[in-house]
């Protein structure tokens, strides 16, 4: 699945999606077993995806590759850590994303910052 990501904004009326935080204006979003995809933000601050933010995309150049049905957003100065911290969670696990989810607290003490995680279907 291919999708191309097109909105980030933060209204406070959406409850349901997860908050991210950035401080370099740029994040990472995706999943990680697939590769993320850097983005940049007009400012640094607290943001989520809004549903509809995922569309379906063929330009090869902006395109978030899936395998698990969701996707993580962190600041990509923290990318490298954030997808070591997955990868090691994700072989402790079978890669269940439920239950990295859970877990997510854990790489956030680590890098200071919100790790958001979505699913797919929420963002379309």
């Amino acid at each position: 699945m291919a999708a191309q990501l097109f909105a980030i904004e933060c209204p406070r009326r959406y409850k349901k999606m997860e908050t991210f935080t950035t401080s370099s204006r740029c994040v990472s979003i995706g999943d990680p077993t697939m590769g993320l995809v850097n983005v940049t933000l007009p400012e640094n601050g607290t943001f989520k995806l809004l549903p509809g933010c995922l569309i379906e995309s063929t330009d090869e150049d902006e395109v978030i590759d899936l395998d698990s049905p969701g996707l993580f957003v962190v600041d990509s100065k923290d990318r490298e850590e954030f997808e070591n911290w997955y990868h090691e969670i994700g072989n402790e696990t079978s890669y269940v994303i439920p239950v990295i989810t859970q877990r997510l607290n854990e790489i956030e003490e680590r890098i200071g910052g919100k790790v958001a995680f979505n699913w797919e279907e929420d963002l379309r």
